[in-house]
């Protein structure tokens, strides 16, 4: 009997240690997924959203989503729940990265609604700015997690 539960025991404990794989030994590394993974959701959905604002007729409505986007996006980094004191630090410059995107591009928008040339030019300038930051903490994020 004692020989049948050590081996029931036995393939139970590596079971448990195949399905947690990585993160049993390294939690940085699933903390890194979950940060990455609701980054690149937000990357791809503003992808698609450039991408169709490209071929619409009505910009105005596609950039009305971006700002939705930007700003449930930020709400959504907010949420990841992290322990490692980096991550947190990453996180955290993320969130107010997308926030700030958001409200760029809704001071764009009104610019535009309101003819504004001059702010335009301005704010998109400070978006190409805040497109080079976004640019370099991504890697950032990513160098630290293939540190892991």
């Amino acid at each position: 009997m004692k020989r049948v539960s050590y081996a029931v025991m036995t393939v139970l404990m590596t079971a448990t240690v195949l399905t947690t794989g990585c993160n049993l030994t390294n939690p940085k590394v699933a903390e890194c997924n979950r940060l990455i993974k609701v980054a690149n959701t937000a990357k791809t959905k503003a992808s698609a959203l450039n991408f169709i604002g490209k071929t619409s007729t009505n910009k105005t409505q596609v950039a009305k989503k971006m700002v939705d986007l930007m700003r449930k996006s930020s709400k959504e980094i907010k949420t990841v729940s992290l322990k490692d004191s980096k991550l947190q630090l990453f996180q955290t410059r993320l969130a107010s990265m997308y926030y700030n995107t958001s409200s760029i591009n809704s001071s764009m928008l009104n610019a535009a609604q309101h003819r504004d040339f001059r702010r335009m030019t301005n704010l998109f300038k400070k978006m190409t700015k805040q497109l080079k930051q976004e640019r370099k903490l991504v890697k950032d994020i990513n160098s630290y997690c293939r540190a892991s």
